[in-house]
């Protein structure tokens, strides 16, 4: 009896001690991408006037900027995804020119003025998620987003913007859920 006891109490240590040492690291890959961090961006009066992170993937641009400044991601080749916040108004020009990762980009509701070049020749854009504050878009701020769909309201700015310029793949308002008033632009390959 002596003998099952102590072999039971072995048993119980040996699982105990198991149990507390460390877990098997985990060897997949980590399919997630970093983000920044507000001490990424130089602001000076609300405007972003540097970035100095270029390994982020997806970028959330802060609530303390009012505006983007020119050239500020320019060639930014780790970018992946832009949310601009709802402080943000003015995006500058050529802010986004020519960053090749770069699929996805949400303009925050009060942006009001995307300027010359902003997202000039970004060949991997695919959406673009853009609100209806929006009064200005400047010369070739879509030029060469070659596989570019725009979601915005109908009736907006940015919709007639886009309208000489697209495809409306879904004008149907029973396609869209009752909460959604956005639709969906394809802007075509130039020719």
């Amino acid at each position: 009896m002596c003998k099952k006891i102590c072999c039971l109490l072995l048993s119980c240590l040996f699982l105990f001690l198991v149990s507390c040492s460390e877990p098997e690291k985990d060897n997949t890959p980590n399919l997630t991408y970093p983000t920044n961090a507000k001490s990424d961006f130089v602001i000076v009066d609300g405007m972003i006037k540097k970035y100095n992170n270029n390994t982020v993937a997806n970028l959330i641009i802060p609530d303390t900027a009012t505006a983007i400044g020119p050239k500020v991601f320019t060639g930014n080749s780790a970018l992946r995804t832009v949310t601009i916040s709802d402080t943000v108004k003015t995006i500058g020009k050529e802010a986004f020119f020519m960053c090749p990762k770069l699929y996805k980009v949400k303009i925050g509701k009060n942006v009001t003025t995307i300027e010359d070049r902003a997202f000039y020749h970004n060949t991997s854009l695919l959406l673009l998620e853009i609100g209806d504050n929006v009064t200005s878009i400047g010369k070739d701020a879509f030029t060469g987003c070659t596989k570019l769909k725009v979601k915005c309201k109908p009736g907006s700015y940015a919709a007639e913007y886009f309208k000489d310029k697209a495809t409306i793949l879904s004008t149907n308002p029973s396609q869209a859920s009752s909460k959604s008033t956005m639709k969906t632009i394809v802007v075509p390959r130039k020719q």
